[in-house]
Parts: C-alpha cells; structure tokens; sequence
C-alpha cells in the first residue's frame, strides 16, 4: 500500500517499530505499515509505550494528507485502554496536576498508572492534591474508549493515600486506605503462612514497577519453606490487615524483565504461574517447580493467588550461592557453618527417611555417615529405574557397518550385525553421514566424544582391536552412540532423592579429544546418576528449546524434572522420539 492508498479518517494496522524523539523532545512511535516498505510517526496521547515491550500491532487511523502527500496519523488508543482494564475493577492512580477543562470549565485531576494517563472529573479538586495516589473503579468506557472513574466510597469518606514525612509507601492499593476491599479471614504470619501484595511492586519504591527485584523477593521465600517445613504463600493480601488488594495490576507487566520469554506470557493465571515457574527455573535449584501448586481464588471481585509450598528433601539454592530458611514469621540467609550444619542434618533426615522407606530401621544400624550415603545410593539406584525409550535403529539398507564391543573394551568392525553373544554392546554406522561423531557415555556422567574417522583410522574390517577404547576407571558405557555432528545428545538423569531430569546439549559442546579412553567431561552435576542417553534429530532443536543447555552447564545443571508441569509437551515429544 503507498501513501495514495490512503484515505482519511480511515483506520489502518500497522507494526510498532522503536519510540524516538523529536527535535522539541516529543515522544514518537514508529509504525512499519503492513508491506514492511514505508515508515511513518504517530504521537501517543495516553498511552505510555515502553522500548522493550511494544505491542506486536497496533491501529491508527489518517488524520490528515496534506498537499506533498505527507500523513498524520492518529493511535486508536481507546481500542487499548478497553483491552487493558476491565470494567468494575479498581486500579491504583498517581495524580500527578489538578487542571480546569479549556472548553466545559470543569475540575479534573490528571492522573496515570504504568500504562496510560487519564482525567479523573470531580467538582472538588480539594480534597486530592498533586503527588497522592488514588484507587478507583473503572465504571464504563465512552465510545471513544475513555475511561468513566468512580470512587470506591462516596467522595466524603474517601481519603487520598498521601505519603508522610519519614514513611514508605506500598506500591499497591493501601488496604487501610480502602475499607471496601474484603478480608481474608486467615491467621497471621509464622512459620508456614507469608503474605505478598504484587510479584511486580517492591515494598518502599512508591508505585514503581520492578518486576525482576520482587519476584527475587518471592523467590526467598518460596526457598525458605523449601528448607524448613513447606508452607503457603498469599499473592495479593496485605500482610497487617488481610485485606485482598488483588493482583489485577501485576498482569500487565507479566512480560517486563530479563526474561527469554517476555512477550509471550498472557495476561491469565497461566500467564502468572509460567511468569513465577519461569524465574524459579532460571534461579533455583532444578527440583523446586515440582514443590510449588498454585490456586488463584476470587472474594466479591478481589483476586489473589496462594502458592503451596512442600518441603524439599534436599537444600533448594538461590541463584547457586544462596541458602534461604524460614524463622518463624521472617526470612534468614545462612552463611558460613551454618550452611554446613544446614545440610547434614538434611542428609542424615533424608537417609533415615529413605531408609524406613525401604524397611531399615536406621537406630539400629551402626553405620558411619558415608556408609549410610552409600547405602541410600545404592537403594536408590536399585530402585528407581525409568523405560526411556530409545530411537529405534535404521534399517539394515541404512547401515554402513556394526562397531562391536567386548566386556574389556576391545571391538571390530563388520558389515553385518555380529550374532556372537559375547558381544556387549553394538552400535550401527548409518550410511549418510558426513563425517559423524562417536560419543562414549558414562553412568557417572562422563562423555567423551571423537570423531568416527579418527576412532576407527588404521583398523582393518573384521578385525578383531585390542585396545581400551573406553575410560576403564568409569566402567563400561551405558550408552555408546554415533551420530552427525548436528545432533543434540540427550540425557536422562536421577539423583539421591529419586528425582528424574532431562536435558540435551549440541553434539558440537562436548570438544572432540585424540583418544577414546579420555576421561571425557561431567554431563551433569555431582551426585546424579545417569539413567541413559540417546541422540535426536537436530531439526527438533527448536521445539526443543526449554531443555536446551550450554556448553558451560554442562556440570552445573541437571535439566528439568521429567514430571515438570511446565514443559509437559517438550518432554513428552522428546520421549517420543
């Protein structure tokens, strides 16, 4: 479409591009229209873009052309205030000027939240006064998408939310500052019960959003319960006088922060749980989602969310360093011997717990704490054991050759698959691969990789070679694979508690070395075992991107729980592959 396609006071879609400024320090958006040829400006009104969250469209209508051909363009900015707030909930306001209506005379104040600014009409401009806050209920909107406000009481009970000398303010609605928000009749803070007004408003930053730094907070918390007796946590309430302030507001800025994922998080209770589900996956140790349940519930029109928390059997770490306990109604950090004492008194509950479990009674068994380790290591080897499911091998017509291996590591080449059982494990070389790779995994975790070529360089076919072709300190291989360099390796691990995990690294992570009885690098990270590995298609790295990890979290990160509620169709496809 060019320019003479357009007609005024027409309505057209358009692609937000960046916001830049004028010459007079105007803000602009900058539109791509719907060809990806022409680039026009649009000066918003009310709305209140933010560089690394605009909208993926938008609608603006022709203001005017004049006679050079140039548009001016005008952002329906009512079609977003309606689809942003919703009729009959209240909303928390700064008022930021108290002004006179040019052409009707009457008061209003100026107010606006993090998303768009607006008139709030009142005969008394008294009672409000520049920098307060106020809540108010969105009544309706006019037909041109304008909001229509109204008080939560009647104008001569309610109170702006002023800010005193020497005191912060929340950032959410002040429950004593609005009598009409319902109550939760539930106990105070202790041990197992914490309340949260916002996963997006820190406590003390005035109506400030800062996504990122109260979800940390939220995190210490949901931490502390992991390491002391499990609990719940009130998204929502106000922590003095239990009224439910809501977590209307924290929808919008679901999609702010550092995250891979902003833009993609709905503004639904789906949205609020992968938001939460997300960051613990990011900065806690890999079992906490599984020890996390969510419930969001409604009381006359006021919304809020309770998180169950269950106590880990193992300490659940903060951004790697940190270890977070909950001390009656209040947090604490342990530091130093604390931390050591902290997780041998967890290991000893945890062995004696397994122990019962497996019909031990651990009173009557004199046993150093490393034998009792081992112990439960071994119980928990024995008895958790998962059916992967493998690939299944090409074709005969798609196999090159067989790579056989005996119990002390020696092996041949055939061209057939060998019927001698002696042979422990065999691997198939497909017939089209460009120079593949042959990977030797370990239980321990070790993976060593080298390319074929240089494996099998100066062997004859049929021939029987002696040498060690694996780390005989590791034992013999669970798995041994070949595969293009273009693969992704897989791997399912458990660690001492019985917890499963999956994750997959490029083929190209793991550094080809010279010799195939190399130690090979950690795939997982200390104390997991590994129940098997196998390779997949590289296609399917993009759909399989959550499980993806890098060359540096190789023996850092054990990959997500296979029973994960977050990404039940990744792990369910790589299973079917």
């Amino acid at each position: 479409m060019s320019h003479i396609d357009y007609k005024v006071g027409e309505s057209y879609t358009f692609t937000p591009q960046e916001i830049g400024k004028d010459s007079r320090g105007n803000e602009y958006l900058v539109l791509l229209d719907k060809q990806g040829e022409h680039e026009y400006r649009v000066y918003p009104q009310l709305v209140k873009f933010q560089e690394d969250n605009l909208p993926q469209e938008v609608t603006a209508s022709v203001r005017s052309i004049d006679i050079l051909g140039r548009l001016q363009f005008r952002l329906d900015e009512g079609a977003m205030i309606r689809e942003h707030y919703t009729e009959g909930k209240y909303y928390l306001f700064h008022i930021t000027d108290t002004r006179d209506d040019p052409n009707t005379g009457a008061h209003y104040y100026l107010i606006e939240d993090d998303f768009s600014m607006h008139r709030f009409y009142r005969d008394d401009c008294e009672d409000y006064k520049k920098g307060n806050d106020c809540i108010l209920m969105v009544k309706g909107f006019n037909e041109k998408g304008f909001i229509k406000f109204e008080e939560p009481q009647s104008k001569k009970e309610t109170a702006p939310i002023t800010e005193q000398p020497n005191q912060t303010q929340p950032e959410q609605p002040n429950p004593n500052n609005w009598d009409n928000a319902p109550i939760l009749d539930i106990g105070d803070e202790d041990t197992h019960l914490e309340f949260k007004t916002s996963i997006v408003f820190v406590p003390g930053q005035k109506n400030v959003a800062d996504i990122d730094s109260q979800l940390d907070n939220i995190l210490k918390e949901l931490c502390a319960f992991m390491n002391t007796d499990g609990g719940e946590l009130y998204i929502g309430i106000h922590d003095k006088t239990k009224r439910i302030v809501g977590i209307s507001k924290d929808y919008p800025h679901l999609n702010d922060g550092d995250d891979r994922y902003a833009g993609d998080y709905e503004q639904s209770h789906d949205g609020y749980k992968l938001k939460i589900r997300n960051t613990i996956d990011r900065k806690c140790t890999s079992l906490a989602n599984s020890l996390i349940d969510f419930e969001f519930k409604v009381v006359d029109g006021a919304e809020y969310c309770k998180i169950t928390v269950k106590k880990a059997q193992r300490p659940v770490w903060l951004n790697g360093t940190q270890l977070w306990i909950r001390q009656g109604c209040r947090l604490k950090q342990l530091k130093g011997d604390d931390i050591s004492f902290f997780i041998t008194d967890t290991m000893n509950v945890t062995i004696q717990n397994q122990l019962e479990t497996e019909g031990v009674n651990a009173s009557t068994v004199s046993l150093t704490k490393e034998e009792l380790e081992e112990m439960l290591h071994k119980i928990v080897n024995v008895r958790k054991q998962i059916d992967i499911p493998l690939p299944p091998p090409p074709s005969l017509d798609e196999v090159k050759e067989w790579v056989n291996w005996l119990d002390d590591g020696s092996w041949k080449r055939t061209r057939e698959k060998a019927t001698d059982k002696q042979y422990c494990i065999q691997v198939p070389v497909p017939e089209k691969i460009t120079d593949p790779m042959i990977l030797f995994c370990y239980e321990s975790g070790a993976v060593n990789c080298m390319r074929y070529a240089d494996f099998r360089r100066g062997t004859n076919m049929k021939v029987l070679e002696v040498r060690k072709t694996w780390n005989m300190d590791a034992g013999r291989p669970i798995n041994i694979l070949i595969a293009p360099p273009s693969s992704l390796l897989v791997g399912y691990s458990v660690d001492y508690n019985g917890l499963q995990y999956v994750k997959f690294h490029d083929i190209t992570d793991f550094t080809p070395t010279a010799a195939a009885k190399n130690k090979g690098v950690p795939f997982v990270p200390s104390g997991f075992r590994m129940l098997c590995f196998k390779v997949v298609d590289g296609s399917y790295r993009k759909k399989l991107a959550p499980l993806q990890r890098t060359k540096q979290q190789r023996s850092q990160d054990a990959g997500e729980p296979l029973d994960s509620p977050i990404f039940v169709n990744e792990i369910a496809l790589l299973n079917s592959l």
